[in-house]
This record gives C-alpha cells, sequence and structure tokens, in this order.
C-alpha cells in the first residue's frame, strides 16, 4: 500500500501505461482511414498496397498458414500496379497442388488476371488449372458440389477462349482410345480344319495367323523343294538357269519336251503355293493386326498423356479403360459446367443493362 502511495506525480497502478506487445499486422486491426483498407477483417497496409515484394511476401504467409479465404481478400483490394508486378514471383503451381483447399485463392487471382487482361501463359497456366480441375471432378461423387468450380472455371475460358475446344478434343480422343481398346476381339477362319469347334468359325486373331503361318510354311517349304528340282529332268546346269536361259535367243530355242516340262513344273508349283491359302487372307490380317496396334499405341498414348498433365506419378498399373472413362466423364461434367454457366450470365446481362 505504501509503495503505491509513493508512486510519483500522483499516478496509481491503473493509470500506468505499458508498452504494446509486438503483435502480427494479419491480427492487428488499424483504423486510421490514412494507412489501411479494411474487407473481411483483412487490412492492406500503405506500404504493402505500394511495395509489391512487402505484398507478396504477406500473401505467402497467409497461403502458408492455410488462411485461403484471407488471401484472396488480401488479393483482391491489392492495386493493379502492384499485384501486375508481383505476379511473376507468386508459385501458382502450389495453389493449383492445393486444389481444392486453395480455391478461394485461386479464385481471387485469376479474376484478377482477368481485370489485368495478362496474356503470358507461364503465369495464365490455364491447361495446368482446367487438367487438375477435371481430375479432382472425375473423382467426385458428389453431384451438387461441382457448381463450386464455376467461377474459376469462367474465369479460365475469359483468359483462353479455347478452353472448350480443349476439352471437347481430349475428350473424343479419349473415347475413340477405349473405344479402340474393345476392338481386339473374334475374326473368322477361312481355313478347312479349323481347332475350333463346327458351330463357329470365328476365333482369335493370333489363332488364324497362326493356322496361315503354318499352312504357308509346310507348302513354302514344298514349292522350294520344287524350284530346287527345276531343270534336272532336262538335265540343265545351274549356270544355264540365269540370264542366258532367260535370254529371248534361248527362250525361242527351246524344244517341245522342253517347254512341256517347264510348264509342268510351272503349273506344279502354282498347285503348291495355292495351297497355302488365299494371299488375300493373310493380308487382311496382317491389316487388321496394324490396326489393333495402333489401337493401344493410342490408348497408352492417352493415358501418358493425362499423367503428364494431371501429374499421376503414383499410378503405374492402372485398368486403362476405366481410368479414362473416369476422365471423359470428367471432361463432359467440366464442359457443362461451362456451358450452363455461360448461358446463366448471357440471360442475366441484358437485365443488368
Amino acid at each position: 500500500m505504501n509503495r503505491r502511495m509513493s508512486l510519483p506525480g500522483g499516478l496509481n497502478s491503473c493509470e500506468r501505461i505499458r508498452p504494446e506487445r509486438p503483435r502480427n499486422p494479419i491480427q492487428k486491426l488499424i483504423w486510421s482511414p490514412n494507412s489501411q483498407f479494411q474487407i473481411d477483417q483483412i487490412g492492406i497496409l500503405e506500404n504493402e498496397g505500394s511495395n509489391p515484394r512487402m505484398a507478396l511476401r504477406r500473401l505467402l504467409r497467409l497461403y502458408e498458414g492455410r488462411q485461403f479465404r484471407e488471401a484472396a481478400a488480401f488479393l483482391m483490394k491489392l492495386p493493379q500496379y502492384t499485384l501486375k508486378t508481383a505476379l511473376p514471383d507468386i508459385p501458382v503451381d502450389l495453389l493449383i497442388e492445393t486444389l481444392p483447399h486453395s480455391l478461394t485463392l485461386l479464385e481471387a487471382l485469376y479474376c484478377r488476371l482477368v481485370e489485368l487482361n495478362v496474356t503470358d501463359t507461364k503465369i495464365l497456366r490455364v491447361e495446368q488449372v482446367l487438367w487438375k480441375v477435371v481430375q479432382l471432378l472425375s473423382n467426385n461423387q458428389d453431384h451438387t458440389r461441382p457448381k463450386i468450380w464455376c467461377k474459376l472455371l469462367m474465369s479460365l475460358n475469359r483468359l483462353s477462349p479455347n478452353t472448350k475446344n480443349i476439352l471437347t478434343s481430349r475428350k473424343k480422343a479419349i473415347e475413340r482410345a477405349v473405344e479402340g481398346l474393345g476392338k481386339h476381339g473374334l475374326v473368322p477362319s477361312s481355313l478347312e480344319g479349323s481347332t475350333n469347334s463346327m458351330n463357329s468359325n470365328l476365333v482369335p486373331l493370333p489363332v488364324v495367323l497362326r493356322e496361315q503361318l503354318e499352312a504357308r510354311i509346310e507348302a513354302y517349304k514344298l514349292a522350294v523343294h520344287k524350284l530346287e528340282s527345276f531343270g534336272k529332268n532336262t538335265g540343265v546346269h545351274k549356270v544355264d538357269q540365269g540370264v542366258q536361259a532367260a535370254s529371248h535367243q534361248r527362250q525361242l530355242s527351246l524344244k517341245y519336251s522342253e517347254v512341256q516340262q517347264r510348264l509342268i513344273d510351272n503349273q506344279s508349283l502354282l498347285n503348291t503355293l495355292e495351297k497355302a491359302g488365299n494371299p488375300y487372307n493373310l493380308e487382311s490380317l496382317l491389316v487388321e493386326l496394324k490396326r489393333r496396334i495402333e489401337h493401344d499405341k493410342e490408348a497408352l498414348r492417352q493415358w501418358t498423356a493425362l499423367r503428364k498433365s494431371i501429374g499421376l506419378a503414383g499410378t503405374k498399373n492402372p485398368t486403362l479403360a476405366a481410368n479414362l472413362l473416369k476422365f471423359s466423364k470428367g471432361c463432359s461434367l467440366t464442359l457443362q459446367l461451362i456451358c450452363d454457366e455461360g448461358s446463366s450470365v448471357e440471360k442475366v446481362g441484358p437485365v443488368r443493362s
């Protein structure tokens, strides 16, 4: 009591002024109208509004603290010249990776990009955002939540009017790839004595190719044997079977027996080769084999492109058709959201005017 009464100047303990503790400027509200703007409890200090480096630091602090709504409000209030200067240093790829949690922040960012009319593709990263949204929509089982992506998708569509064409072309390519995966069915077998049942002559393509090749192997071996025996009956040596034997003068000097033997040899060779079957059958089978190879190449190409676009590093051996169809549905849903939002904007537009 004596100590309280002995305070200088007649001040008691309630009137003592203590120094204010240093606080985080995000939590500290300064109500001076010349130094701060206030929105959603997030203000912009005067030096943050004019200094791109300080503005970027605060934005990153909010992002690292997972204060995405506060970061979005801060981003929306930044002056244009400050935001335009800080844009190249904003880690857009990190914002995309943290979707859907950073959706509010990305909406604000792309809304400002539309406002600033930014055209630099390194900053926009439209396709990277687009395929991330497609991936999230393809994995989403809730049919009511996709509407949360409308605002971001409309901003992407304004920044890149080719967005619909990108989605449509990729969707068609994926559907063609899935359709090609199913075109590896049975083919008709035209050989007699097929190993399959009498009720059906449809067999797998490798079986038909094997039958055709085995028949040709036997026929070709016999044909080679006949070719080697040519000229033995007439006593013609191998040296005479070259260019001299095929000369016009040699052909005109052949005797009756020689012409007759040549006819017999050629007819026998033709009969042997015809036993191998119609060459068109093997050719058509090879065409079918090439077509199937191209279908498989396209399916693998589409999946590789999707993995690069979305970054599916952990999916090494997926069920190809099921995963491709899932992304195709994601493309369809994304297109539907863009079209629905665009039509609603067109309807509201005349009323606002």
